[in-house]
């Protein structure tokens, strides 16, 4: 077991001023500043470093299972930081990390790492080997290509890489067999990555990509519940979309609908709908009446946005009547879910 000794020891050796003062701080706290310090001849970098007087706080970060590295303009991870084997959360975005070392699967206990907005450009195989990694989130760093899964991965939970150049998922994605959300928004996909069909996915991010259609091997993804695939050029849904029987929340706003999709009168599991943004036609009793037909075929849908379409004189059902609080036709943005 890493004991407060070694941890700040580590901590010292990363040559961090922030982490140097921290050290001292809890060396001071904890009556051990002899038992650190006496191993060292050369202690000028640590000369003039004043205590801080919230001791307590400070305390708390060298004690905490994360590291926070944001926005610090670092061009590669702090010496040392290998050795923090009992973090369990790293955060590192806005930053200018242009590799991901390899040695970092030292840190065994990982289970959460944040990239954000790096130039990293490529990863390394060993990314899908961290023993503990359950969150990984790599957006906005430039990738064009995930690298090759060799073996099964049971533990990731969360993969969210948006604002990339991909264009394609490897085959071997299914082997990260307990994967339950992918964020793949604002990337290159012309066409739906039919390799995550029979994944185990709950929550599916695909908007902002050139999709155009949707495959009917969607209905694969049997346990989905949240599907966002706003701004992908839709113009309709494949015929039996209805089988996506556990979806609950579907975004499709910003696309080419020109009516409610069909499939959509079938699926009573809907609690949330966005057809924003849409081209879709409310103007005639027919139109209306249709809307009307949707609504009270789907008891279990609490809200559908229509906002942002082609709407004529809304009738009195729709205003005050029992649908008014239902169905949403103002010019809003829709919340996350």
């Amino acid at each position: 077991m890493t004991t407060e000794v070694d941890k700040l020891i580590v901590l010292i050796n990363t040559a961090e001023l922030s982490n140097i003062e921290l050290a001292l701080i809890m060396a001071k706290e904890l009556n051990i500043l002899q038992q650190v310090f006496s191993p060292y001849r050369r202690l000028s970098k640590l000369k003039n470093i004043p205590f801080h007087e919230n001791a307590v706080f400070l305390h708390k970060m060298v004690n905490s299972n994360y590291v926070n590295i944001d926005n610090k303009s670092i061009k590669c991870f702090p010496e040392g930081l290998t050795q923090m084997t009992w973090i369990k959360v790293l955060y590192a975005d806005d930053n200018l990390i242009k590799e991901l070392p390899d040695d970092l699967t030292k840190l065994t206990s990982l289970n959460t790492i944040s990239l954000y907005n790096n130039p990293i450009g490529r990863l390394p195989t060993t990314i899908w080997k961290y023993p503990a990694l359950k969150n990984l989130f790599i957006g906005k760093i430039s990738l064009y290509e995930l690298p090759e899964i060799t073996e099964e991965n049971s533990m990731l939970n969360i993969l969210s890489l948006p604002e990339n150049h991909l264009s394609e998922l490897p085959e071997s994605i299914s082997l990260l067999q307990n994967l339950e959300e992918l964020y793949l928004s604002s990337n290159k996909f012309c066409k739906f990555p039919e390799q995550i069909s029979g994944m185990k996915l709950k929550r599916l991010d695909m908007s902002s990509n050139e999709l155009n259609a949707i495959p009917e091997t969607i209905t694969g993804l049997k346990e989905l519940k949240v599907l966002m695939i706003q701004n992908t050029g839709l113009k309709f849904l494949p015929d039996n979309f209805a089988n996506l029987d556990k979806l609950r929340f579907l975004d499709l706003s910003i696309n080419s609908f020109t009516e409610i999709p069909e499939p959509l009168f079938e699926m009573d599991s809907l609690v949330m709908v966005e057809l924003s943004r849409n081209n879709i036609r409310l103007e005639t009793a027919l139109e209306w009446a249709n809307l009307e037909l949707l609504m009270n075929s789907l008891p279990n849908l609490q809200e559908l946005r229509l906002g942002w379409n082609i709407i004529g004189d809304i009738p009195e059902i729709f205003k005050t009547g029992p649908l008014s609080n239902r169905v949403m036709l103002e010019e809003e943005e829709f919340g996350e879910y």
